[in-house]
């Protein structure tokens, strides 16, 4: 990636490096099937905004901000006289974000939070829906998001509980290791405590906000139900969840048929009439500035 500078309202910030947590090609996954990937994490965005309660006039940050829907509806509430930055480490992201909006109050940036100096008490809110769990140092990053953050400002961010506590992650894994493990078929395990559920122990997370200078810290489980693949049909979500499964890359045809046809018949139970709605286990995470 070009090391060439980016500037946020004058300060020098030097892009991302490498990327962590998300490759390329899952980057591109995500942003081929846009829809079904974002439809599900509306209740998230919504548990985000809840507790930010952004005001007109503000400057936020969105830490990890993908393509760019939490951005553009952060740029809506604190309307023309505010400023968003939508920060991802991914370009893809971020180009997928500019398609998505040209709004004024909108600055894109391609960089990543845990390595970057970002400009001093520039921001009265810094947001993320998902874009904490894969610092390399996370104590680092949340220290560089306190510097960046206003006295009296706050941070409101969601990431994934442990896995134990996520069924809406828990019971497709659970479903389609155990066809998997049925014919002795290889696979790499996914671990539930590391990665994407790497902040999910409160009390662990709480104290590495600490560490890094925030002051009170909360960290609250959210079981909000979530629409598998948004929603549509038993067979929408297993389609969906069978298009993203990293445990079924590379396994044969005959095999990945019968995951799918597990997960139609076993995620029935969830339909609602509306979709499969799984709860969901993730964390709010909320802290303040003094």
């Amino acid at each position: 990636m070009s090391s060439s500078p980016a500037t946020i309202t004058g300060v020098t910030v030097v892009e991302a490096k490498r990327a962590t947590g998300w490759d390329v090609e899952r980057t591109r996954s995500w942003l081929s099937n846009l829809a079904d990937s974002e439809a599900p994490l509306v209740p998230v965005s919504a548990a985000i905004f809840e507790s930010a309660s952004l005001r007109t006039g503000e400057n936020v940050l969105d830490v990890g901000c993908g393509a760019g829907a939490t951005t553009v509806e952060a740029a809506r509430l604190v309307g023309p006289a505010g400023r968003v930055v939508g920060l991802d480490i991914s370009p893809e992201m971020i180009d997928a974000a500019r398609r998505r909006s040209d709004a004024v109050n909108i600055e894109w940036l391609v960089a990543d939070a845990g390595e970057n100096d970002l400009p001093t008490q520039a921001f009265d809110a810094i947001i993320s829906r998902f874009g904490l769990m894969f610092f390399p140092d996370p104590e680092v990053a949340f220290r560089r998001l306190y510097t960046a953050c206003r006295r009296s400002g706050r941070l409101v961010a969601s990431v994934w509980a442990q896995r134990a506590e996520v069924p809406y992650l828990a019971v497709p894994y659970e479903i389609l290791t155990s066809v998997l493990d049925k014919h002795g078929a290889r696979y790499t395990p996914v671990s539930g405590v590391d990665g994407p559920f790497s902040l999910g122990n409160p009390e662990q997370t709480a104290e590495l906000f600490m560490r890094a200078g925030w002051a009170r810290i909360d960290c609250k489980l959210r079981s909000d139900p979530i629409y598998v693949g948004g929603p549509g049909t038993v067979q929408h979500a297993a389609d969906a969840l069978v298009r993203v499964s990293s445990l079924l890359t590379g396994q044969p045809k005959e095999l990945i048929a019968e995951a799918r046809t597990a997960l139609t018949e076993r995620l029935a139970r969830w339909h609602d009439g509306i979709g499969v709605a799984l709860p969901s286990g993730f964390l709010v995470i909320t802290a303040n500035r003094f």
